[in-house]
């Protein structure tokens, strides 16, 4: 436990946020006394500062304003908070984290936000320069994807679906073998979505930029009940620049499932390993073998797919990195035109978080992304996107990598936050991104897979409302 006084509580979760980075606190407690960590900012004479005193040391942050910038303004008081207490808790542990004093989950978006002055993140935020360098790197492959003709607009299907739960996954899913009575509603209700989105795109006067189909595990869903969805979202939303299905977990994947997204014109599929180890995957909760992965790769190949991704997690349970160096180079050999390496983040809601497990060593997980990097770029995989959760492990990233010419539109569009996206299906987000200003709004269906099928029509009305006001 530790307590803390501030005079921002606004700011009382970036606080907690910062904090936990360093060290793994459960319990942070605002209090008026005798606090171990006291927080205060203030403006003064156009200069912008803030101070945090804990353990005997002092954390500051000190500067002026720029003249665009107002005294009070939200954005630069809360980094001005967060900077001090990065500050204090660097000088304290002795620790410098890996992205320095960046928190959000799209650095490369705050890159552009500075105009690509990478110096700027390197000494206010104690950016290590091999971040920055990654950073650089990654948005020079995504500028060509970077502008969007306002006619285009991104589609997103979910289907909330899997055929177990995996240990780690915090995601609003039901368990497919034990959900088949909702299968069938939850098609139909999503054709009724479908249905009020064509309208709307009609109304809009709108083009279909990338159509994907994610969850969940679309493939989740029965034979006959995935055609219908599949062939359903096609006549309503193709053809589009860039059709994906997460096809995800080889357990799932058939011959027929696979040549009807080819016959649909899917161009790019998962098949999503996250380890090629068979303790792992017994030891997370996934019902399949790595032999089963080659296996759907081969498949996938032979019925004509030429962009494939896979997904792999530094950081799971039990693994070293000599292991996840094992997985890696067996996906490898598999030859997908995309790789994806993600830091396990346990976040509430998974099963691995509840049972209190704790997270991997982070100087090892360290090892396990730096080595993915330095692999892939020399087989010639080139990192075209990059995200970070919270309670990822060891502060560290998401990162896609792909061969050059196979880059994810869709996945930069969203995580860079360039295009509108219409979202279908149970807690679906659909986000209007305005020109200018940084101004993004939001439109929200509901979570739950029954409530969802009985409102689905409530759905379509939330969007017209957010894309036609």
């Amino acid at each position: 436990m530790l307590t803390l006084a501030t005079d921002t509580p606004q700011f009382y979760n970036e606080i907690c946020e910062m904090i936990r980075a360093f060290e793994d606190v459960d319990n942070i407690i605002l209090t008026d006394r005798n606090a171990d960590m006291t927080v205060m900012e203030r403006v003064e004479n156009g200069v912008l500062s803030a101070r945090a005193s804990f353990r005997g040391e002092q954390g500051v942050f000190c500067e002026p304003f720029a003249p665009q910038d107002k005294p009070g303004d939200k954005r630069a008081r809360k980094h001005a908070v967060k900077l001090a207490v990065y500050d204090v808790m660097k000088r304290v542990t002795h620790k410098r984290l890996p992205w320095g004093a960046l928190t959000g989950i799209r650095p490369t978006k705050f890159l552009r936000e500075l105009s690509g002055n990478a110096a700027v993140l390197e000494k206010k935020y104690d950016l290590p320069p091999e971040k920055s360098a990654l950073l650089a790197r990654i948005d020079r492959v995504q500028e060509p994807f970077l502008t969007i003709p306002e006619n285009e607009i991104d589609v997103y299907i979910d289907i909330p679906f899997c055929r177990t739960r995996c240990s780690y996954c915090s995601f609003s899913t039901t368990d497919s073998t034990k959900g088949e009575a909702l299968m069938r509603p939850y098609v139909t209700a999503l054709m009724r979505e479908a249905d009020g989105c064509v309208s709307l795109l009609r109304d809009m006067e709108r083009s279909v930029r990338c159509l994907y189909i994610g969850g969940g595990t679309p493939t989740a869903l029965t034979e006959g009940l995935f055609e219908e969805m599949l062939t359903g979202i096609t006549a309503r939303f193709a053809p589009a620049r860039e059709y994906t299905v997460e096809a995800g977990r080889p357990d799932t994947i058939t011959e027929a499932k696979l040549r009807m997204m080819k016959s649909c014109g899917v161009d790019r599929i998962s098949i999503n390993p996250q380890s090629m180890q068979e303790e792992t995957l017994l030891r997370v909760g996934r019902s399949h073998t790595p032999d089963e992965i080659r296996a759907c790769f081969l498949l996938a190949r032979q019925i004509g797919f030429e962009t494939i991704n896979a997904d792999l997690i530094a950081g799971l349970p039990g693994e070293t990195p000599k292991m996840f160096a094992d997985s890696l180079e067996k996906v490898m050999a598999l030859i997908p035109e995309n790789i994806t390496v993600h830091t396990l983040a346990l976040k509430r809601g998974s099963r691995m978080a509840e049972a209190g497990v704790r997270e991997h060593n982070a100087r090892e997980v360290g090892q396990m992304v730096d080595f993915a990097r330095e692999t892939l770029t020399r087989a010639g995989y080139q990192p075209y996107y990059l995200y970070r959760q919270k309670y990822m492990t060891g502060n560290f990233e998401n990162i896609g990598y792909a061969l050059p010419g196979h880059e994810g539109v869709y996945n930069i569009d969203i995580m860079e936050e360039t295009c509108d996206i219409l979202a279908l299906g149970a807690g679906g987000t659909s986000k209007r991104v305005y020109p200018t200003g940084g101004r993004i709004e939001r439109a929200f269906n509901v979570k739950g897979i029954a409530e969802y099928a009985s409102r689905a029509e409530e759905a379509v009305l939330r969007k017209r409302a957010l894309f036609l006001s």
